[in-house]
């Protein structure tokens, strides 16, 4: 797996060197502040968490790292993407490694099925153009992703839905969530995530905004309700 791993990222890159020679290379770099970190019906961690991110483009051809890190320690996720945009569908591969925080020693080069922090999740994504809809459906084919009893793994999937609207100028989505079977995200068939999100800016000056994010999430599944509160740099 370790092979597979650098040969695909080596493909990546050749893939955005090739693609760069007719289109333009851009890059960027990024820094995302929240109140906590939120993902799929969960909170990772329990302090603010600081997101960097540093992402290539060419073309329709995406490759980035994002990262974050809860400021007391209790969380920290390092993420390495490629992505390949075609009109209203995307194409998302993510390598999460997501080491513990005890202090216990996890090797990034750790690739071993039974024993590695990395996990593969593989992603399409649909934005309708001329319907106020978005569906991602995720589903994890690789790592640690293994069931607490039999170390198998669950190729836990999961599926969400956004109606996308604007209110007051704000970009609004309501989500709502589900994983189909038993996996990361519930011992059976659950709705995992409901919520809203909004996108707003903040004016500072004539010249200068800073964009804000707010989401208000309910996992029905584990009965807990989060607000996040979040700014972009």
């Amino acid at each position: 797996m370790k092979r597979a791993f650098f040969n695909t990222l080596g493909f990546l890159f050749l893939s955005l060197t090739s693609f760069s020679q007719e289109n333009k290379i851009n890059l960027n770099l990024s820094a995302d502040i929240y109140s906590l970190h939120l993902w799929r019906g969960f909170a990772n961690g329990n302090a603010p968490s600081i997101q960097p991110c540093i992402e290539f483009s060419t073309g329709r051809l995406t490759l980035g790292g994002w990262a974050a890190y809860a400021i007391n320690g209790s969380y920290s996720e390092i993420d390495i993407y490629a992505g390949f945009n075609m009109k209203n569908l995307k194409f998302s591969v993510f390598d999460y490694f997501m080491p513990e925080t005890n202090g216990k020693k996890n090797s990034f080069f750790d690739f071993k099925n039974k024993t590695t922090k990395h996990t593969i999740d593989v992603i399409v994504e649909y934005d309708a153009e001329n319907f106020p809809l978005r569906i991602l459906a995720s589903n994890f084919v690789y790592g640690d992703d293994r069931h607490a009893l039999t170390s198998k793994n669950m190729y836990s999937t999961y599926l969400e839905f956004a109606y996308k609207m604007n209110i007051s100028g704000k970009k609004t989505e309501f989500i709502a969530a589900l994983t189909p079977h038993e996996s990361y995200y519930s011992n059976k068939i659950n709705l995992v995530m409901t919520g809203i999100k909004i996108k707003d800016e903040i004016k500072i000056t004539s010249d200068i905004k800073i964009p804000v994010k707010a989401f208000l999430m309910l996992n029905p599944y584990t009965e807990n309700i989060y607000f996040n509160l979040g700014i972009c740099l």
